[in-house]
């Protein structure tokens, strides 16, 4: 169940986590391939800011790229997650879905809308987006460091796009021109 809740690509947040539940060794993501916010896989070394206090506000975990929050079994549940909609309560997971989150990658238009996106490929060190017509920017929840790099590619030909470090230490990539119906957005960590 926890796997096929977490197959959209966000990551969990492991409530007032006292230690690794059995189940899950959160940093390592390797056995059950769940990425978790307080994992070295995800943040660590911690360059993205933690949710703020215990409001558990769905806005602020869902830029973070937070779309689940597992609340450990025998806690109470914070007043706060009534907000969010519960996926599963069996006595071993108590698991609650974000409602704001939609995609760790998220693009902002010309106009002012957003866009959720999904790599169109993926390695450690490498993703390519298919880009939106008009999309002048992408919000990735994932820790900025001055090594990634980003390039627009399309009929045009070529242009370097600007990472910047968000509030939270996360990515924002900036395209120098609006991307067109056919842009790949290629980012790289060298």
């Amino acid at each position: 169940g926890l796997r096929a809740e977490m197959a959209d690509g966000g990551l969990l947040y492991i409530h007032d986590r006292a230690s690794d539940f059995d189940y899950l060794q959160i940093n390592s993501t390797t056995g059950i391939d769940i990425p978790c916010f307080q994992g070295y896989e995800t943040i660590r070394p911690a360059t993205m800011a933690d949710p703020a206090g215990k409001d558990f506000s769905p806005e602020d975990f869902a830029s973070r790229g937070i779309s689940h929050v597992l609340v450990r079994p025998g806690l109470e549940e914070p007043e706060a997650l009534k907000a969010w909609r519960e996926v599963i309560n069996d006595g071993k997971l108590h698991l609650y879905r974000n409602p704001a989150f939609q995609s760790r990658f998220v693009a902002t238009l010309e106009d002012g809308g957003r866009a959720p996106l999904q790599p169109a490929h993926r390695t450690p060190n490498t993703m390519r987006f298919a880009m939106p017509a008009g999309a002048v920017a992408i919000d990735i929840a994932q820790p900025w460091h001055r090594k990634w790099t980003a390039t627009l590619e399309d009929s045009s030909g070529q242009a370097p796009a600007r990472i910047e470090k968000t509030a939270i230490g996360a990515m924002r990539i900036v395209l120098e021109r609006p991307a067109s119906g056919n842009s790949i957005l290629q980012v790289r960590f060298e």
